[in-house]
C-alpha cells in the first residue's frame, strides 16, 4: 500500500487600490458576458428548440464587441 502526500499552498493577494479596481472591472465584464450568453442560449432554445454552440456564441460576441454600446468589452479580452 502506498501513501500519497498532498501539499496545498495558499497565497494571499494584497492588490493596490488600482489593481483591485481592475479586478472588479474584469469580474464585472465576465459576469456581463456570462449572463448575455445564458440569455442568448435560452432565447434561441425557446425559438428553435436547439441550442447555440460555443462557436456560434463566440462569433456573436465578436460582433457584439464591434457595436459602440458594448465596445468596452474589447478591453477585457
Amino acid at each position: 500500500m502506498t501513501r500519497t502526500i498532498q501539499t496545498t499552498y495558499r497565497y494571499r493577494l494584497t492588490p493596490t487600490a488600482a489593481q483591485e479596481a481592475q479586478f472588479r472591472r474584469f469580474a464585472g465584464a465576465r459576469r456581463f458576458v456570462w449572463n448575455w450568453a445564458l440569455g442568448r442560449k435560452r432565447e434561441h432554445f425557446q425559438q428553435t428548440g436547439t441550442t447555440l454552440s460555443y462557436n456560434d456564441l463566440a462569433a456573436e460576441l465578436t460582433r457584439m464587441k464591434q457595436h459602440p454600446d458594448t465596445a468596452w468589452l474589447r478591453d477585457y479580452g
